[in-house]
C-alpha cells in the first residue's frame, strides 16, 4: 500500500453535476452536485476493531487527515458518518482493496437509509461478484453480521469446512482456520467463483477498505 495511493483515495472526488427541473430567475435552470467521496478508511493488522470505529468518530483518526503524521494504526473517519441523516446521501459504496488495486465491491441505495442499515440486501444495487443477485439467499446481510464477523455477506453455515459467502470484516475471534490468514482486523473476501465456499475458493485478505458516499448538495 503506497501513502500516494492513500492520499489519491481521500483528497480525489468525482463530482457529477446535473440538471433539475427546476428553474430559477431568468429562465436558468438550477444546478445540483453530485460528490462520490470517503468518509471511512480501514487498514488491515492494525489490532483495532472496525465495527467499533465505524460506530464512533472517538475509535478514529479523523478523514481527511494527513497520512505524512497519522499513518495507519487507527482508522479514518468522517465526522459526516454521524450526520448521515441529514447529508443527503443518494448511493454508498464499499470497496476492498489488496494491492492498491480494488478487489471486491458494492453499491447500495443510501435514500432514507441510517449509518447503519444502508448495508443491506434490500438496498444493495450493483455488486462486483457476478452471482450476487436476486437469487441469491443469506443467513447474514448487515453490518453488524454474527460475532466478531462484521460488514458481514454470507450464504450459510454448515461448519468451517462447508461456510458460503461473499466478504465480510473479522474483528478478532478466529473460530475457522480460514480466518487465520492474516492480521485482525482481517477484509476477507471469495473469489470470482460460482462455489463461494470460503474453504474450498480460499478466502482471500485484503489491504484496506474504504466507504464512500454519493451526496447531492
Amino acid at each position: 500500500m503506497t501513502r500516494l495511493f492513500l492520499i489519491l483515495v481521500v483528497v480525489c472526488v468525482v463530482v457529477q453535476t446535473v440538471s433539475s427541473n427546476k428553474t430559477a430567475g431568468m429562465g436558468k435552470r438550477k444546478k445540483a452536485r453530485r460528490i462520490w467521496f470517503p468518509v471511512f478508511v480501514a487498514f488491515e493488522g492494525n489490532g483495532k476493531s472496525v465495527y467499533d470505529a465505524w460506530r464512533s468518530q472517538s475509535e478514529c483518526n479523523p478523514l481527511p487527515t494527513s497520512f505524512a503524521t497519522v499513518g495507519s494504526q487507527r482508522h479514518l473517519r468522517n465526522s459526516v458518518v454521524d450526520d448521515w441523516n441529514n447529508t443527503n446521501i443518494r448511493m454508498v459504496k464499499v470497496e476492498f482493496f489488496k494491492n492498491n488495486q480494488v478487489v471486491a465491491w458494492m453499491t447500495f441505495n443510501g435514500r432514507n437509509t441510517d449509518k447503519m442499515n444502508w448495508f443491506s440486501k434490500s438496498n444493495l444495487a450493483q455488486s462486483g461478484f457476478n452471482d450476487l443477485g436476486s437469487r441469491s439467499t443469506f443467513n447474514y446481510f448487515s453490518i453488524a453480521g454474527d460475532h466478531q464477523r462484521k460488514f458481514y455477506v454470507n450464504q450459510n453455515y454448515g461448519g468451517c469446512a462447508k461456510d458460503q459467502g461473499w466478504m465480510y470484516v473479522l474483528d478478532q475471534d478466529r473460530r475457522c482456520p480460514y480466518e487465520r490468514i492474516g492480521s485482525i482486523p482481517m477484509f476477507l473476501y471469495t473469489k470470482n467463483f460460482t462455489d463461494r465456499n470460503w474453504t474450498r475458493n480460499i478466502a482471500e485478505p485484503a489491504d484496506m477498505m474504504v466507504i464512500s458516499v454519493l451526496a447531492e448538495l
